[in-house]
């Protein structure tokens, strides 16, 4: 693996979106609020860091060493290509709840692209590594219960999704549109519950040398996966996917602050009100 990809994959987990802030805070978890008002010396430290740094500075660090993803920030960033084929999912359902024609070829190559990312790279990886190692040490074993069902639900409605489509269209607009909302809300509660108990308790089972070796396993089961082109294949095909519904613009999104009509008319009363 090259050192560019090492840096257009630390650049997506880093970034300014939920998931690379979340994955930063995830991978160190040491940085917390109560961590930085006195010192926790128990605490394991992630390999290869030095006491003191930023996490800006640790992956930097890291970069200049050649040294590989995290197991986290890879589980990290598959989330977050995921999580961008979910809008897709959820504009496409919007659109056919509301009667309107939808061209279905967007959805197959987005089922397509979970399949290969998901069904056969991400859910294994945490069912092999991340699970197991917090159902040996007995810890969150309900939640990891759940995230087991939701990953075979996953694989279920992916699958039925991509049978739902017939010569590009969808043969039961209806049903296609249940299914793509029912699979993003579970995939939704489900990286939340990753992200903010199991990916934090899952790196402080380990030590910092089991932690560097799963790196490597990590970086291989990825190679084997997605090929030649690897998550930088994967990102250029969601981007693409992306594009069909102007999602490429990412301040598509930003929410525009509006005040309360019920407060506005109460501000303006008072104003009238004034002698």
């Amino acid at each position: 693996m090259n050192s560019d990809r090492r840096i257009s994959r630390r650049t997506l987990v880093a970034s300014g979106s939920l998931a690379g802030a979340g994955a930063v805070l995830l991978a160190y978890p040491e940085l917390s609020l109560g961590a930085q008002q006195q010192e926790r010396p128990t605490q394991r430290q992630t390999p290869g860091q030095t006491p003191g740094q930023t996490p800006g500075q640790r992956l930097g660090q890291r970069q200049a060493q050649g040294q590989p993803m995290t197991p986290v920030e890879d589980l990290t960033a598959q989330h977050g290509a995921v999580g961008r084929l979910l809008l897709v999912y959820e504009e496409t359902a919007l659109q056919l709840q509301a009667g309107k024609q939808v061209s279905a070829k967007p959805i197959q190559e987005a089922a397509g692209i979970i399949r290969t990312t998901v069904v056969a790279l991400h859910a294994p990886l945490e069912e092999q590594y991340v699970y197991p190692r917090l159902e040996q040490n007995g810890r969150h074993a309900d939640v990891v219960k759940a995230l087991r069902e939701q990953h075979a639900a996953a694989r279920q409605i992916n699958t039925q999704l991509l049978s739902m489509v017939k010569n590009g269209s969808f043969e039961n607009p209806k049903q296609a549109a249940q299914a793509m909302h029912a699979f993003r809300r579970m995939l939704t509660a489900h990286v939340a519950r990753e992200h903010s108990e199991i990916f934090p308790a899952f790196q402080k089972a380990m030590s910092p040398d089991q932690y560097r070796e799963l790196s490597q396993t990590f970086q291989e089961k990825e190679r084997a996966a997605l090929g030649a082109e690897g998550f930088d294949g994967v990102i250029r095909r969601v981007a693409s996917i992306e594009a069909n519904y102007g999602f490429q613009d990412l301040g598509r999104f930003t929410a525009e602050a509006r005040q309360a009509p019920v407060a506005a008319a109460g501000a303006q009363a008072r104003v009238a009100a004034q002698p």
